[in-house]
């Protein structure tokens, strides 16, 4: 079943799955730290699976390259529109939800890998070419934990961070990333072209 997703500028994202008759819409709200997590860590996850398919076929590839070219445009505008509020201090939602947590989710990868007989060798060095290409910023602190005996992160999928709170930035060009936004996010026009 197709799911819709729909964007408003306050950044909740809605879809709706029909089961039989009825109908209902899950709404995840980024201007949460909860929502913005549930985006992150969906959106990590899809990045990275990439690193496990060998072969992908022409009818996969796209609606995984607008995935990921989604959640590229969300980050970039929540970035934009956002900050964090981590430890008292303000900061940059990139460098302390979103990469922190993709660079979790590939060091937990890793060593997962390490446990099941014979993948590391396959997965370690695709991880370590996927953060290289697209991550380079992340690499040296991934190659230390990767190299670590033990990092408690690696026993989980969650979130192991420190909390935090959302706050927004004051926007110059908001119909701009308002439209930059649903261009992205548009995946039904996306599929019929």
């Amino acid at each position: 079943m197709r799911q819709k997703v729909s964007v408003i500028p306050n950044f909740k994202l809605g879809y709706s799955h029909q089961i039989g008759s009825s109908s209902r819409a899950h709404h995840i709200d980024a201007t949460t730290p909860q929502g913005l997590l549930d985006i992150v860590i969906l959106g990590s996850m899809l990045e990275v699976c990439w690193v496990y398919d060998e072969k992908v076929s022409k009818t996969e590839e796209l609606p995984r390259r607008i995935s990921k070219q989604a959640f590229d445009a969300f980050k970039t505008l929540f970035n934009d529109r956002q900050q964090i509020v981590m430890d008292n201090e303000t900061g940059d939602p990139k460098k302390l939800i979103f990469d922190r947590y993709l660079l979790q989710l590939a060091v937990s990868l890793v060593h997962y890998s390490k446990v099941e007989e014979g993948s590391a060798k396959v997965v370690g060095p695709k991880v370590r070419q996927h953060i290289k290409r697209h991550h380079e910023h992340l690499l040296s602190t991934f190659e230390m934990d990767i190299n670590s005996d033990f990092m408690p992160y690696t026993r989980t999928f969650d979130w192991t961070g420190p909390t935090f709170d959302i706050i927004p930035r004051a926007c110059e060009s908001e119909m701009f990333n308002i439209f930059f936004l649903l261009i992205f996010l548009d995946l039904e026009h996306w599929e019929n072209q």
